[in-house]
């Protein structure tokens, strides 16, 4: 359970804080957020030391693309920034029937299908990036461990891809889910992005993105990777309906839900979550979600624990994001 003071956070086990107030930050920008993921960045900005636009994938005829929302914004954000801006890539797919294919892994199949097809896939990744003017790659190819052969060839595409990134002087990270096999033969050179939330979520009943067991577990898992690693948190939340069929919903939304149903969060000590039910029409519905307070007592465990770089998923929906890193306690 977290135990969070004014002044320090000291973890149950009694181990003192790391230095918070040295952590890197970094965050993501969606394209389908682009408004209100401006305005925070106008907010926070000063804080953040990288942003990730998110993202570019994969068309009908398997080629890369920008959103057009995600070029406006990099573009208004590139005028006023000197951080690192990173293109995020995924293995998402348009279907052309007004719904995406979602970690798709046939279209990476197909890219990394022999070694001409994976050098042609790393020359559009890194052409697309400076085309658009980016100083960053990041790869969030999610999934891929479920298959063997392609976990293989995944791994050799991050190899290649890093050599001929950092040849044109683009940095390179790379995110992974928290249940990747983190022993594996990584390349040395990408800084490696570890989600540290879904404990809990769509795929759940109800509970909280991440609690202090979960983040101590993946972060020690985290020691196995080379090189300098950052630990990425969620904002916002999930709401179920009687226990299940659970959507995501921002921190805004959920503060509003509370407000309109006249529930009163509690939150939780084991994550520093906030979560409150009701009822409407018959059906129980049941919220949990991360305020500014829930992320920074996330940051200083990970002091704790010995990390200095944290990363936000995301920009957009969030109330006080300007708080974010300070200590204290309280909404």
């Amino acid at each position: 359970m977290f135990c969070v003071s004014v002044a320090v956070i000291i973890s149950c086990s009694g181990v003192p804080s790391g230095n918070a107030s040295n952590m890197r930050i970094s965050s993501w920008m969606v394209y389908w957020d682009m408004d209100r993921g401006q305005q925070e960045y106008h907010k926070i900005g000063g804080k953040i030391q990288s942003i990730s636009y998110f993202a570019a994938y994969f068309d009908e005829r398997n080629q890369l693309f920008i959103p057009q929302e995600l070029m406006t914004a990099q573009k208004n954000i590139k005028k006023e920034k000197t951080g690192t801006s990173y293109l995020t890539i995924v293995n998402d797919k348009k279907t052309g029937h007004g719904k995406n294919s979602l970690k798709d892994l046939d279209v990476l199949r197909g890219v990394f299908k022999d070694e001409y097809s994976l050098e042609h896939h790393v020359h559009d990744i890194i052409e697309l990036a400076e085309k658009n003017n980016y100083n960053g790659i990041e790869i969030d190819y999610e999934q891929v461990w479920k298959d063997p052969e392609l976990q293989k060839k995944f791994l050799h595409f991050l190899e290649i891809l890093y050599t001929q990134s950092s040849q044109k002087g683009l940095k390179l990270r790379v995110d992974l889910e928290p249940a990747t096999p983190f022993a594996d033969p990584y390349p040395l050179g990408p800084q490696y992005v570890v989600m540290m939330y879904n404990l809990y979520g769509t795929h759940s009943g109800p509970g909280p993105k991440a609690n202090e067991p979960f983040i101590v577990r993946v972060s020690q898992g985290m020691a196995l990777l080379p090189g300098h690693t950052s630990a990425a948190f969620a904002t916002g939340g999930c709401v179920w309906e009687d226990g299940n069929n659970g959507r995501l919903i921002s921190e805004q939304d959920a503060v509003s839900l509370a407000e309109e149903q006249r529930a009163k969060p509690e939150r939780d000590t084991a994550s520093q979550c906030l979560h409150f039910e009701y009822m409407k029409e018959g059906h129980q519905y049941v919220v949990w979600y991360a305020d500014r307070q829930t992320l920074n007592a996330w940051i200083h465990l990970m002091a704790v624990y010995g990390h200095t770089d944290v990363s936000i998923w995301r920009l957009g929906g969030n109330l006080q994001i300007e708080r974010l890193n300070e200590r204290g306690g309280g909404t």
